[in-house]
């Protein structure tokens, strides 16, 4: 599926992830405070749900939510992506996304692991396009497929490698700790930061997808430099 939508065009793979990849890049570095405070609130909210059970998980849950539903709200007015009258999406719609597209690329991760990345690729403007153009949840997933067609491979490949290093960190503590001990606070700190510099990541790279695939050519240049 992924592979057969990169195959005979897999030159343009590498650029494409280059593209997005400075474009993510260059949305996150014209604010870098609200990168940093992105990644602080989430990696204080991980960390507290790491120590108070059910109730802290939940919590977590909720601010990460709302982290994530300010930050692409203030990016969008920011890049004049909105429609004049200054409607975005609201945080319920956003939940209501994040639920049915979670939902799907659970499932196709516990068919195959590469037809759930292939459905995270496929979805990850349907955030944006909720927010920014204030679609109904189901019009803004169909919406983040049609505008995905050819992008796919460089979105999940790109994907992969940014939660890369959470996956090797959880590895290295567990092969250096004892297997029966808990983490540490040091542990779960730095698991925590590293999730959160992942998660927000990957929230830029979905606004350099939506960027890249709503924006009309000659704007481009603006958006990518």
């Amino acid at each position: 599926m992924i592979l057969h939508e990169g195959a005979g065009n897999m030159a343009d793979v590498g650029s494409r992830m280059a593209e997005l990849w400075r474009g993510a890049g260059a949305l996150a570095g014209r604010e870098p405070w609200l990168v940093g405070g992105a990644v602080a609130l989430l990696s204080i909210s991980g960390f507290v749900a790491d120590n108070l059970g059910r109730g802290g998980t939940m919590a977590s849950a909720v601010a990460q939510l709302a982290v994530q539903w300010g930050l692409l709200r203030h990016v969008a007015l920011r890049e004049q992506w909105v429609a004049e009258s200054g409607r975005t999406g609201g945080i319920v719609a956003l939940f209501g996304q994040q639920f049915l597209t979670t939902l799907g690329m659970m499932l196709g991760l516990v068919l195959l692991v590469v037809p759930g990345l292939y459905v995270a690729a496929r979805w990850s403007a349907a955030s944006a396009i909720v927010i920014a153009e204030d679609l109904r949840v189901t019009d803004a997933i169909g919406e983040s497929w049609r505008r995905t067609q050819g992008w796919a491979l460089p979105v999940a490949i790109l994907l992969c490698l940014l939660f890369a290093p959470f996956v090797l960190l959880i590895g290295g503590i567990i092969a250096l700790s004892d297997v029966d001990a808990s983490e540490t606070m040091v542990e779960l700190a730095m698991t925590n930061v590293v999730i959160a510099l992942a998660t927000v990541a990957a929230w830029y790279v979905g606004l350099a997808v939506y960027a890249r695939t709503r924006a009309p050519q000659e704007a481009l240049e603006q958006v990518f430099a």
